[in-house]
């Protein structure tokens, strides 16, 4: 008859194995690391759709929220104030999350009523630097 050390000691031995074996091999972290920085540089297709000026567009954005600078102004237009033109830049953590989406459903089109809108209160001939008339006067 075994100790009965010995026979815990066989047992957890047993089950260590057991559970390496079935496990996955494990992967190195610089290979991981390459995986997740090459996947965070490619950029997405994403494909937009105005209902209001009924305008499409299929645009790359980096999961980031950055693009090129041919793209930014691409995606500025479109996502302009359909009632004045003006054009505003779009936080970048928004262009993340439209990438975000497009990945998660691959194909789609994302359609959009309004991005911007001129504030109210804010002069629509003013210029685009978010300053109204009475802030530039004092």
């Amino acid at each position: 008859m075994l100790p009965v050390i010995l026979k815990l000691k066989l047992a957890t031995t047993a089950a260590i194995g057991l559970a390496a074996s079935a496990s996955p091999a494990p992967v190195p972290a610089e290979a991981l690391a390459m995986v997740v920085v090459e996947r965070a540089a490619s950029p997405v297709e994403v494909k937009l759709f105005d209902e209001n000026l009924r305008v499409s567009a299929t645009v790359a954005i980096r999961r980031d929220g950055r693009m090129d600078d041919e793209t930014a102004a691409e995606v500025k237009h479109l996502f302009r104030c359909r009632q004045t033109n003006r054009e505003r830049t779009i936080a970048r953590k928004t262009l993340a999350m439209l990438a975000d989406i497009a990945e998660k459903y691959d194909g789609k089109t994302i359609e959009f009523v309004s991005v911007y809108r001129v504030q109210r209160g804010e002069s629509p001939t003013e210029e685009a630097t978010g300053q109204s008339s009475m802030e530039s006067l004092g």
